[in-house]
C-alpha cells in the first residue's frame, strides 16, 4: 500500500513539474510569436518595396531605350569616314600611318567624338 502511495505521489509531482515546464514554455513561446509577426510583416514590406523597385527599373529602362549604335561603334565609324582604322592585332589601338592621320584631322574628329559623349 504505501509503495503504490509513494508512487502516486512521485506521479503527482512528476505532472505538476512537467505542466510548470510547460506553463514557463507557453509564457516564452508569446514574445517569440510577437517577433515573428514583426519578421514577416517587414519580409512583406520589404518584398513591396522589391516588387516596386523593380516596376520602376523596368519602367525606366523602356522609356530609355538605345538608340542607334553604342558609343564605341559610333567613334568608330568617324574613324573610318578619315580612313583610320584601328589594328584589331595590337589589341584595338592607332599605329603609324593611322595615328598621323588622326592627329592631321584632331580638331575635327575631336568635335564629332564631343558631340556623341554628350
Amino acid at each position: 500500500q504505501q509503495s503504490a502511495d509513494d508512487l502516486e505521489k512521485k506521479l503527482k509531482e512528476s505532472i505538476q513539474k512537467h505542466k510548470q515546464i510547460i506553463a514557463d514554455c507557453e509564457e516564452q513561446i508569446v514574445p517569440l510569436e510577437k517577433t515573428l509577426k514583426t519578421i514577416v510583416s517587414n519580409i512583406n514590406k520589404a518584398k513591396g518595396y522589391l516588387k516596386n523597385l523593380k516596376d520602376k527599373i523596368k519602367e525606366f529602362k523602356s522609356t530609355r531605350k538605345r538608340s542607334g549604335d553604342g558609343i564605341e561603334s559610333e567613334m568608330v565609324t568617324i574613324l573610318k569616314k578619315f580612313r583610320i582604322q584601328i589594328q584589331a592585332y595590337h589589341g584595338g589601338t592607332l599605329h603609324g600611318k593611322d595615328v598621323r592621320k588622326l592627329m592631321n584631322d584632331a580638331n575635327e574628329i575631336f568635335t564629332m567624338f564631343a558631340t556623341i559623349l554628350k
